[in-house]
């Protein structure tokens, strides 16, 4: 046992602290230390955790040290994820140290939910609706048919009959809408459907009920056969004893005045624009941008006329020649049927040496000092005058159409958005002969 000034070094750590001093170094039957202090790694809720048999390592006082002894607390292990109690350390949470990656699955979900999820549901609600519209219109038409009687409509038919202006007289005034470029298929923006006007021109002819067509009229022209086959429908209707009224208002030009003259009255807007009796053919010459590019066509062909109108080359003076030909052959046509709906106007001939057989388009009013027209007026005049002609002091103003498909107003809203399916010269097809204003070309 070493001394230091003169004392024991037991006397010495009695007089420091007296409670050690009844406490034996340690041995077999030495009572356990006090709990460890807290600390970062060992919080002092964690204090209870170390085993009683624990205690602190008892390491020899460096020399410096003059008394008491240093105490170096117990070694952690490092803590690691473990699901069952640590005998060295407090348990820890299993998921500790692990990145969660929620956003990233909401993200997928949420994508998920608008590029797949949103249009399907989007077509299911389209596709409801317009079955839900059809059923509508079908239960409107069947109660319009029984409510006027006599009707060979039904519910079943593609047609569509809308009430304007009731009445209970089983009389009746039907309104057709001419309105766009004249062509054959089915109608939609901008174009008035050859087929669905003929067949509700068929439909209304064995109607014994409708008394007069009005024609609603806003249409630049179209197709030579696409308009003959209307004025030959319309010409159907006008044997079976119907009346025919056209109202014209922003354009009832060249194919739309070629029908408007079948008729037996028509009434256009000072302002509206008319005429344009005439015929055109279009095409493309194409041969300076191909040789610029290098382009050379090949043709092989049984004429000289296979390949006319080719974007190609140039006319020669018989296709020429012949093509004009062709042209007057059907603007004599157009001359017979001006010639025999307006009085003004004896034969072919005359319409040929008038001012507009040149193709021009005249206004309104200047239609009615041609005679081209019979009144200025709107709508208004145009029912007047149809009741009038057909004998009717009050009949019922009804509006036929055709029955829009589905997927055909779903096409029709895509093609709205697109500037090249408003322009009407788009849908012209080089080598067919049109009715047409001129400033439809858009040439």
């Amino acid at each position: 046992m070493s001394e230091q000034n003169g004392q024991p070094l037991e006397n010495q750590r009695a007089q420091e602290n007296p409670a050690m001093a009844q406490q034996p170094m340690g041995g077999v039957g030495a009572p356990p230390p006090p709990p460890p202090m807290a600390t970062p790694i060992n919080p002092q809720d964690y204090r209870q955790t170390i085993p009683p048999q624990g205690g602190y390592y008892q390491a020899p006082p460096p020399p410096s040290m003059t008394s008491g002894y240093y105490q170096v607390p117990p070694q952690q292990p490092p803590q690691q994820p473990h699901t069952s109690y640590h005998r060295f350390g407090p348990v820890v949470c299993p998921y500790a140290g692990k990145r969660s990656h929620g956003w990233l699955w909401g993200f997928l979900i949420a994508v998920l939910i608008f590029f797949i999820l949103l249009p399907i549901l989007a077509i299911v609600a389209l596709g409801a609706l317009g079955a839900c519209i059809g059923s509508f219109v079908d239960t409107q038409i069947g109660e319009v048919s029984t409510t006027l009687g006599g009707s060979e409509l039904t519910a079943k038919s593609d047609l569509t009959r809308r009430v304007i202006v009731k009445s209970e007289s089983k009389r009746e005034i039907a309104v057709i809408d001419v309105k766009g470029i004249i062509l054959r298929g089915r109608g939609g923006t901008g174009v008035a459907s050859a087929g669905d006007l003929c067949k509700i021109l068929q439909e209304l002819k064995k109607n014994k009920n409708v008394v007069a067509i009005l024609l609603d009229m806003d249409s630049p022209g179209g197709e030579i056969v696409a308009t003959d086959e209307i004025h030959r429908a319309l010409q159907d209707c006008r044997a079976a004893g119907k009346k025919v009224v056209t109202c014209m208002h922003s354009l009832g030009a060249s194919g739309g005045y070629y029908l408007a003259a079948g008729g037996d009255w028509i009434v256009a807007n000072r302002m509206t624009m008319t005429g344009s009796v005439g015929v055109i053919l279009s095409s493309y010459n194409l041969s300076g941008l191909a040789e610029k590019v290098g382009v050379k066509p090949v043709v092989i062909k049984s004429g000289d006329m296979k390949d006319m109108l080719s974007p190609m080359r140039d006319l020669s003076e018989n296709e020429k020649n012949y093509l004009q030909k062709h042209i007057d052959e059907s603007f004599g046509e157009f001359a017979k049927i001006v010639a025999e709906g307006r009085p003004a106007y004896a034969d072919e001939n005359a319409v040929r040496h008038a001012e507009f057989a040149d193709g021009r388009v005249v206004s309104g009013a200047r239609a009615l000092e041609l005679g081209l027209i019979d009144e200025l007026g709107g709508m208004p005049e145009a029912l007047a005058k149809a009741r009038e002609l057909g004998n009717a002091e009050k009949p019922c103003v009804v509006k036929y159409g055709v029955r829009g498909r589905f997927w055909d107003s779903l096409m029709e809203m895509r093609s709205a958005n697109n500037p090249l399916m408003k322009a009407a010269a788009i849908q012209l097809q080089p080598g067919r002969l049109y009715y047409l204003a001129p400033g439809v070309l858009g040439l």
